[in-house]
């Protein structure tokens, strides 16, 4: 004879669906990764954060300027394209009075320099202060 009882789920079964919920859940939010374009001198006046994101400078610097701080916490990675015919144009200047943290502590943040298919070295002028924290 068959019942016709809605079948339970045991409490170890609950228990082990909402862990891998959680877990996809987590995993879902450690992958959000947004993107931000300059194709304009980007200067830092004031303080900005940014994390979780993928920079691109096209064709132009950033300026970290007196009283300005920029901080990279986890997971940035700042791209400065060059042109073909000036690889070594553009690069990131920290004048007097201006700060540049990296925060990094699971090293996933990345400061590189390209022509689009090649990677170029770019100019790294500090007068100001950087911290690797």
């Amino acid at each position: 004879m068959k019942s016709d009882k809605p079948k339970r789920f045991s409490s170890t079964v609950w228990g082990i669906m909402i862990v891998v919920s959680a877990f996809t859940v987590l995993n879902f939010a450690s992958m959000n990764v947004s993107a931000e374009y300059h194709d304009t001198d980007w200067e830092i006046t004031d303080h900005q954060w940014r994390e979780n994101v993928n920079i691109t400078l096209d064709d132009c610097n950033l300026i970290i300027k007196n009283g300005g701080t920029l901080t990279f916490n986890n997971s940035v990675i700042l791209e400065i394209v060059n042109p073909q015919a000036d690889p070594n144009k553009n690069g990131i200047t920290i004048e007097v009075g201006g700060i540049f943290e990296i925060n990094s502590p699971s090293g996933n943040t990345k400061i590189k320099s390209s022509t689009g298919n090649e990677e170029r070295t770019y100019p790294f002028l500090n007068s100001g202060t950087i911290d690797f924290l």
